[in-house]
């Protein structure tokens, strides 16, 4: 592998990574914001599974991560 290719394959998954804590960080702060409007945690976990394409598991973990603080 070249040098060039190996820095390729380093920024691909420094990218990767990157959109995931974007991403991790779009829970969390939708999860905050529906809590600050009232709605319980089922109700936030069937809103951001609807408009948004994360799974209930990640959005459950991260609700728990969130709500106990």
């Amino acid at each position: 592998m070249t040098w060039e290719e190996k820095l390729a394959e380093v920024e691909y998954y420094a990218g990767k990574r990157a959109k995931e804590e974007e991403r991790k960080h779009n829970i969390i702060n939708s999860i905050k914001k529906l809590d600050k409007k009232g709605y319980n945690k089922e109700e936030i976990i069937d809103t951001l599974i609807a408009v948004a394409d994360f799974t209930e598991e990640k959005i459950s973990k991260h609700c728990n991560e969130v709500l106990t603080k």
